[in-house]
């Protein structure tokens, strides 16, 4: 375990971090603050024992952190997802569009919302009727195939 892992870590973390809401970032400092003095005092340290264990504990700490705040991510745009879920419902209910055209609109959506395309896309297929697909529906089609 060396510092360089702990930083490369640390400031992937960091990246994480800033896509949280202020609000949000507000409960991560302190476990982040926590994490960097765990590294200060691994520098400090002249045994190497000790040092790598402060290290693998520094490193343990953050990558809890890491995933706690990808899980708030996670729920965000999912959060994120539902406004613009419930926003293309009622354009949609507005005027008929065929699957291309709804198609077009999703990636607009995804696109201005800074959205990744094919995980919206497949939120809405998994929990939306916002391509008026069922499971039914599917399997009904695939039924009329034969």
């Amino acid at each position: 375990m060396t510092n360089e892992q702990l930083k490369e870590e640390y400031f992937l973390t960091l990246e994480f971090y800033k896509q949280l809401k202020p609000s949000q970032q507000s409960i991560y400092l302190p476990k982040l603050n926590e994490i960097k003095e765990l590294k200060n005092k691994a520098l400090k340290t002249v045994s190497n024992v000790s040092k790598n264990y402060l290290f693998k504990q520094s490193l343990n700490k953050l990558k809890a952190v890491k995933n706690d705040i990808l899980e708030q991510i996670k729920e965000n745009n999912e959060d994120r997802y539902k406004t613009e879920i419930a926003r293309l419902q009622t354009v949609f209910k507005q005027r008929e569009f065929n699957d291309r055209e709804k198609d077009y609109l999703v990636k607009k959506i995804a696109l201005l919302n800074g959205f990744d395309y094919k995980h919206f896309k497949i939120y809405i297929k998994e929990n939306s009727k916002l391509f008026g697909s069922s499971i039914m529906s599917d399997v009904e089609s695939l039924m009329s195939l034969n």
